[in-house]
């Protein structure tokens, strides 16, 4: 019986150059249906301003609930059409305050995305892929407060 030479322990040597398993063109959420989530990383209960916290049962059920399903049967693309109320905001562009809330509470984002629930309500969240996570909802226009016309 011949003994065999011990054989050697493979070492990994980890790659300094990452390449990505499949480029994607970063508009490719366009043709996917809009989704919703709530989860507790994203959503912000403790704003003031505009947390979730001071909302009844039946305005979540029947007006904030109601108005994301609405969203449900459009693409990203159609959504995005409506630029005015249904738009990204880069973090530069957001208020201070709102900007330094999402740094208290470590929510790392690239964008904040805006989608109108009518003509004063919003909601703010992080979108990845088709999907929206809910950080905020502003009932009256508080995030950025515009002049209304003909005043």
């Amino acid at each position: 019986m011949s003994k065999q030479p011990p054989r050697k322990q493979k070492t990994l040597q980890p790659s300094s150059v990452k390449n990505p398993l499949r480029l994607q063109n970063p508009t490719t959420y366009y043709d996917k249906r809009f989704s919703w989530r709530v989860l507790d990383k994203y959503i912000d209960c403790g704003d003031c301003k505009l947390g979730w916290s001071g909302i009844d049962a039946t305005h979540l059920l029947t007006f904030i609930i109601k108005g994301l399903q609405s969203y449900e049967t459009m693409t990203w693309g159609e959504i995005r059409q409506n630029k005015k109320s249904c738009h990204p905001w880069e973090l530069d562009e957001i208020p201070t305050e709102f900007y330094n809330r999402l740094q208290e509470r470590q929510i790392d984002i690239d964008e904040l995305f805006q989608i109108s629930l009518g003509s004063l309500p919003r909601v703010f969240g992080n979108r990845i892929g088709p999907t929206f996570y809910l950080i905020w909802y502003d009932s009256n226009h508080k995030f950025w407060p515009t002049t209304p016309k003909n005043t």
